[in-house]
């Protein structure tokens, strides 16, 4: 059997005595089951009222009695033509209870339900840790870029943007200087910046977010953070950037890195992935980084740096044959909890009085300078949930970079 749903009904679930495929608007949801059974109604089955919003086709086409009628009947059209119009069709009302009682076992309910809403929900980006207050160019134009002279256009202007990077721009060695209220997203998995940087340094930079991209820039850095604030970065693949991959410098505060990748493939030197906080200012660099992978061949500075705050969780380090991973320096003051430290050397320590409070971190094979931290913590101004460490590698290696 066939279930063609138009687009008004909340709950999409057929009755139990078959499985059916539910065929929606296109912007919604499709779902498709195995023929077991032509489909039998009961009196008790029946709902109470009948709404024209629903229409049943049998697996193996019996002779068509009429077109759909018109509304949401008509999306039914994408239907192939195997599968007509049943003439007697069975109508189901805008009522997810009452919907739900024509499916006679509890697995078939839960089954039908979770599969049916699934698709519909889609949600926004979690804006979280000490970035959680970005919110980038919502609210603004949206603009797509294929070239670099449009990607400098867009992002350097006082105008609020949604910028969405569609293909492959090459800066050619050239900063995009962005200011802000922007949003810089890929479009999708192929979406990649190259031979130049994001750069946040141009003075008072507040509000970026980037998200969903590749970055890579064997010249220099991929993001260069300089005394910006309130900055969210998530699902980036940052690889062979030359300098550093993620910079935060210069006052910069209020950041959150979240759910990116950082890489080495192909450089030879500097694989410095992140500094976080340089000089000694009014400003706490205030940061939190989470879920990140920090894959093969990064070498330092994951991250590393001086007067800062910062937040480390649940990221993953497998760079087998680096110098150093995560190191606290003079006048930092960072928490780190439930990181996952494979193979790797100097995976987390304090250095010229820089402290850590450290918890529920995994140092598997690990040399070097391990866990030397003496830090008692801070409180920080937002929720969290922690994943549990033994379970980091296998969710980051799942859920970083831009997938």
């Amino acid at each position: 059997m066939w279930l063609a749903c138009g687009k008004c009904l909340p709950a999409r679930v057929v009755n139990n005595a078959c499985n059916a495929r539910i065929v929606a608007r296109p912007s919604v949801c499709i779902v498709a089951f195995r023929q077991l059974a032509p489909p039998r109604f009961s009196r008790a089955d029946r709902p109470p009222r009948r709404c024209s919003r629903i229409a049943f086709y049998p697996a193996t086409s019996p002779p068509a009695r009429r077109p759909p009628r018109s509304g949401c009947e008509a999306s039914a059209a994408s239907i192939p033509k195997a599968h007509p119009f049943r003439a007697g069709r069975r109508r189901l009302p805008n009522n997810p209870n009452v919907i739900m009682h024509t499916l006679k076992s509890l697995p078939s309910r839960a089954i039908a339900f979770a599969l049916c809403l699934a698709p519909l929900v889609t949600s926004a980006a979690t804006y979280d840790g000490y970035g959680r207050n970005a919110k980038g160019g919502a609210g603004g134009t949206s603009v797509t870029v294929t070239t670099a002279a449009q990607l400098h256009t867009y992002a350097e202007s006082a105008t609020t943007y949604l910028i969405t990077v569609s293909g492959t721009i090459d800066l050619a060695g050239t900063s995009v200087k962005v200011k802000s209220n922007k949003t810089i997203q890929g479009a999708n998995a192929a979406a990649t910046i190259k031979n130049g940087a994001l750069d946040l340094g141009s003075g008072n930079v507040d509000n970026v977010v980037i998200k969903n991209l590749n970055i890579t820039n064997p010249n220099g850095d991929g993001v260069t953070c300089w005394g910006a604030h309130n900055v969210f970065c998530t699902k980036v693949n940052f690889y062979d950037c030359g300098d550093g991959s993620f910079d935060v410098s210069q006052g910069a505060s209020k950041v959150t890195v979240s759910w990116c990748k950082f890489s080495y493939p192909t450089q030879s030197a500097h694989r410095f992935c992140m500094i976080l906080g340089n000089v000694d200012t009014s400003a706490a660099y205030e940061t939190t980084l989470h879920h990140n992978w920090f894959s093969s061949r990064c070498d330092q500075r994951m991250p590393s740096g001086s007067y800062s705050t910062a937040h480390v969780y649940n990221n993953y380090f497998s760079c087998t044959g680096n110098s150093y991973c995560t190191n606290a320096r003079v006048g930092s003051n960072w928490i780190a909890e439930n990181n996952y430290y494979s193979s790797v050397k100097s995976p987390l320590y304090e250095e010229a009085g820089g402290k850590i409070k450290s918890s529920g971190n995994t140092f598997s094979s690990c040399t070097g300078n391990i866990n030397i931290a003496t830090g008692t913590g801070f409180s920080l101004p937002y929720s969290y949930t922690l994943t549990a460490t033994s379970s980091v590698p296998s969710v980051v290696q799942a859920g970083a970079g831009n997938l």
